[in-house]
């Protein structure tokens, strides 16, 4: 199957399973939690759900709780990446954010500091959202790019030995399957969080 067919195959299988898909971000969300990868983490790097994908809330509240460093991405269209934005616990309960590209929800970058990848340290544990995943790592995105350009720098990060960053996927069991059609630009996750 092409990455298009595979795109439209998940959207399908979103739809008849969308009246599970509660209790399964619950199981999602708690195996993210309990993880060695999150528990050691310093700093998280989320993302905001768009209504197909795993919700991160939970995720989010739990690592305010713990006080760790969080931060979501905004599309910078001018290059066609993405900028990750600390939150700041005390800007209230919106975060700061705003409808952004394709309408998800996106850091102000008036309001909030932009994450330097040249100051990171410590642990990271960055969480990707996909189409679909295979069970070795092997991730299909929306077919803009946006992730895989953004990994790729931080891979290059990690072997400079500035920081440990772990990348995980995290999706619905439905969305695993066994074999993705990738690219070299196409960069593999660490591990899959999935339910």
């Amino acid at each position: 199957m092409t990455k298009d067919e595979i795109r439209k195959q998940i959207k399908n299988l979103f739809m008849e399973n969308k009246p599970l898909l509660h209790k399964k971000i619950l199981s999602i969300s708690n195996t993210i939690l309990t993880s060695d990868e999150y528990c050691t983490a310093d700093t998280i790097l989320a993302y905001m759900a768009l209504d197909d994908e795993v919700d991160l809330g939970a995720v989010i509240i739990s690592a305010f709780v713990q006080e760790k460093m969080i931060a979501v991405p905004k599309v910078n269209l001018s290059s066609n990446t993405l900028d990750f934005y600390y939150f700041d616990s005390s800007a209230g309960s919106d975060y700061c954010m705003n409808d952004g590209y394709c309408g998800i929800k996106e850091p102000d970058e008036n309001k909030c500091r932009k994450l330097d990848l040249n100051t990171l340290s410590g642990n990271i544990l960055v969480l990707v959202p996909g189409r679909a995943f295979t069970g070795n790592g092997d991730r299909l995105g929306r077919g803009k790019g946006f992730y895989d350009k953004f990994l790729s720098k931080l891979k290059n990060l990690d072997k400079k030995n500035t920081c440990s960053i772990k990348t995980a996927g995290v999706c619905f069991d439905f969305q695993i399957l066994q074999n993705l059609p990738v690219t070299e630009n196409d960069v593999k996750m660490d591990l899959i969080f999935q339910g």
